[in-house]
């Protein structure tokens, strides 16, 4: 039920009010980074340490490309992203982000009209951005660990590469903490605490029994958000996506070098699968798909048949890998959209109560940018990208740009009272 724990004042400025984030991945660290820099009091909340392996962007690495068929704003997004990388690349005690190149593979020998690949290298194109086409004999000549039998065409993204996203999280946060963030780990939420119509949320209260107040929340929970904001539960979940990562044959390893193996995905609109170069001696292979519904909290190990996907994926089209050691596997927790946005918004009947989830599997790449559209949410200022991740039914369509401006104007107030979330 609904309590009382202090009042929650939106007449107050930058410098005084309060703002807790749920949440230390790149949405809740992005988001807290931001709104210290604009001034805010930022309070981050996270149930694990800082950073938490348990966290879809804490991992070996991530992709990074504006490669999104025929998606332009994402594109668009992405290639505004992938700038910024090249920033934090200087910026932090060492580069994170890694310009290998991207291969896009097929397993047809023609350009299939409409298909992601295709469409993809037009909107390279159409934005003066370079990409170079390959054949089955390109593809033996340059990437050999390839069966070029099998994927008789391709294209790659010279500009497109990977992150060591673990050790990116781990900058983001010493930054915050530089900002002047209050980041308090371990430390499990219990509830959120609403005032007695529940049209407001006064503070959280947290395992100690401690009530942090507050006077605007966020969830950037990953795939804990849904069970954090039920009423999410309809649009988000938790879905488990397996990712393999193996050790090559000594004699073998050297074709795994981001000089002969970039980041890489196979067909992935039919197959599913991408993968990265060696790192630290491994090279990751994941399956990008509908996963399996999970529980946040459920156990990561993958099944026998998941097993045997990877193993027939490596056997028939990375044949050098077949004999290597599986040093680790298990699932990475997406946080799944309903459709495949995120949501970056005000809960509709809840005034101060914010939502920065949903990454869907490819929220990772955005961290320099992210932040700066969250904060703006959390402003109620106009974005030209957050009418993309507005919060929406199961169904619904996206508001335009300008539809979303104005509504972002207009809504001030807390309109809707309610009960309870």
């Amino acid at each position: 039920n609904a309590e009382v724990h202090g009042e929650v004042r939106d007449d107050c400025t930058k410098n005084s009010m309060k703002v807790v984030v749920l949440g230390s991945g790149v949405f809740g660290l992005s988001a807290a980074h931001e709104l210290a820099r604009r001034g805010y009091h930022v309070t981050l909340i996270e149930q694990g340490p800082v950073p938490n392996p348990s966290a879809s962007s804490v991992d070996l690495n991530r992709i990074i490309r504006a490669d999104y068929g025929q998606d332009a704003f994402y594109f668009d997004l992405a290639d505004k992203a992938m700038q910024k990388w090249e920033i934090v690349n200087r910026k932090w005690p060492s580069e994170v982000f890694h310009p290998v190149g991207l291969l896009v593979t097929s397993l047809t020998a023609t350009l299939e009209e409409g298909s992601f690949i295709a469409e993809s290298m037009k909107l390279i194109e159409k934005n003066n951005k370079r990409s170079v086409l390959c054949d089955s004999t390109f593809l033996k000549a340059n990437f050999p660990a390839w069966d070029h039998n099998v994927y008789p065409l391709g294209y790659v993204n010279p500009a497109a590469g990977y992150a060591e996203s673990g050790r990116a999280i781990q900058y983001l946060a010493k930054d915050c903490l530089s900002m002047g963030v209050t980041i308090r780990d371990q430390t499990r939420l219990v509830r959120i605490c609403y005032n007695p119509d529940g049209s407001l949320v006064t503070g959280v209260e947290i395992q100690s029994g401690e009530v942090v107040p507050c006077d605007r929340l966020i969830v950037a929970g990953g795939s804990w958000t849904p069970t954090i904001v039920p009423d999410l539960q309809d649009c988000m979940w938790a879905a488990g996506q397996p990712v393999i990562y193996l050790r090559p044959k000594p004699e073998k390893a050297h074709l795994f070098e981001a000089n002969k193996f970039p980041v890489f995905c196979a067909d992935i609109a039919k197959t599913g699968y991408y993968g990265f170069p060696l790192k630290d001696g491994l090279v990751k292979i994941g399956n990008h798909g509908v996963g399996r519904r999970v529980h946040p909290d459920d156990d990561r190990s993958l099944t026998a048949d998941e097993l045997q996907r990877f193993k027939e994926f490596i056997e028939t089209s990375l044949p050098d890998l077949a004999d290597a050691e599986i040093v680790k596997s298990g699932l990475c927790f997406y946080c799944d959209t309903w459709d495949g946005n995120f949501y970056i918004d005000y809960h509709p009947r809840c005034f101060n109560l914010m939502v920065a989830s949903g990454g869907s599997g490819h929220g990772f790449k955005f961290l320099p940018v992210i932040g700066s559209i969250i904060a703006d949410v959390m402003e109620r200022r106009p974005n030209p990208y957050a009418h993309r991740f507005q919060w929406r039914s199961k169904g619904t369509a996206v508001k335009s740009t300008a539809e979303r401006c104005m509504s972002v104007v207009a809504y001030t107030k807390p309109i809707l009272p309610r009960s309870k979330l």
